[in-house]
């Protein structure tokens, strides 16, 4: 069978920085069964903690209003309902095919990305902690092995806001951006100075370089773009001030890793790659709009 990942990542920020992360993935590879469910969780001023299993545990159940997930084995309740409509996107692959992500046909490399909620209010309770703030959830179907990926560099963010204000963007760097690029990325896990990506006019560029952005679920292009700020073409202005990392480390965790029938099977390079995973306070100032204050989580993955 080839490669099928579908994957779902979930957040919750509270009004004053606690933060909640949740994940839930399938894949199914040749004789490569592998399920997976995590959460991450970080008050403020806290030490962020992380627990998983590779038990079977049932997916996130998307509903009209939203979605719900519950986890018996992680201590999970969680529900997030809906306040923007829905986005869904071909990220990779056959640009002619209709959206979405029922389509996304296994046999085809690329990848389908359904955001379910770009903004939603959230309450999750996990281990014995209630949270209550702005949350996110989106689904992500993979089939093409990540290290086939046609780019080196994965900048991701959502943005959150009273009043259902969203920001969502995924950018994309591949070796055919390094001549054009204005400011090359440092190492991990220090503060990337300056712009790093000079995204392409259009959602779509080369084949390895790609911007999509969403404001309040509109696609946008992008002026500007770096880890602390974004420019969009119709004069949106995002800006952060990093509050705190939630995670750093290898994408593929220490105990992926030692999975007997996986391992051998990862390329040594893709197992080195990197994420660093942020939450920020930050100021989204739109035309004609008052500004307004919340929280985003962002990441960069280096893939090599």
């Amino acid at each position: 069978m080839p490669f099928v990942l579908r994957k779902w990542y979930l957040d919750c920020v509270t009004p004053r920085g606690d933060a909640f992360i949740g994940y839930w993935a399938r894949l199914r590879w040749d004789i490569v069964r592998v399920r997976y469910a995590s959460t991450l969780v970080a008050p403020a001023g806290g030490e962020a903690r992380e627990r998983l299993t590779f038990l079977p545990v049932a997916a996130p159940a998307p509903s009209p209003r939203g979605l719900r997930w519950r986890c018996r084995r992680l201590g999970l309740a969680s529900a997030w309902h809906a306040r923007a409509p829905a986005i869904e996107r071909r990220l990779l692959g056959n640009a002619s095919a209709e959206s979405g992500a029922a389509w996304l046909d296994a046999s085809e490399p690329g990848i389908a990305w359904d955001c379910l909620a770009p903004a939603a209010t959230a309450r999750v309770r996990v281990r014995g902690r209630t949270l209550s703030g702005l949350g996110y959830a989106e689904r992500l179907t993979l089939t093409l092995e990540p290290w086939r990926l046609p780019f080196h560099t994965l900048h991701w963010g959502r943005f959150l806001a009273r009043g259902g204000r969203s920001l969502v963007w995924i950018l994309w760097e591949s070796d055919d951006d390094d001549a054009t690029a204005s400011t090359r990325a440092s190492p991990l896990p220090a503060t990337p100075p300056g712009p790093v990506v000079r995204p392409p006019a259009a959602a779509g560029g080369s084949p390895g370089s790609a911007c999509f952005v969403f404001v309040d679920s509109r696609p946008a292009d992008v002026l500007e773009f770096a880890p602390d700020r974004l420019v969009t073409g119709e004069g949106a202005q995002l800006t952060l001030a990093r509050e705190r990392a939630l995670r750093a480390g290898p994408v593929v965790s220490a105990p992926l890793r030692a999975l007997p029938w996986l391992g051998p099977r990862v390329p040594p390079a893709f197992l080195a790659a990197r994420e660093e995973k942020w939450l920020s306070r930050g100021t989204l100032v739109s035309p004609g709009a008052a500004p307004v204050a919340g929280w985003a989580i962002h990441e960069i993955v280096r893939f090599r």
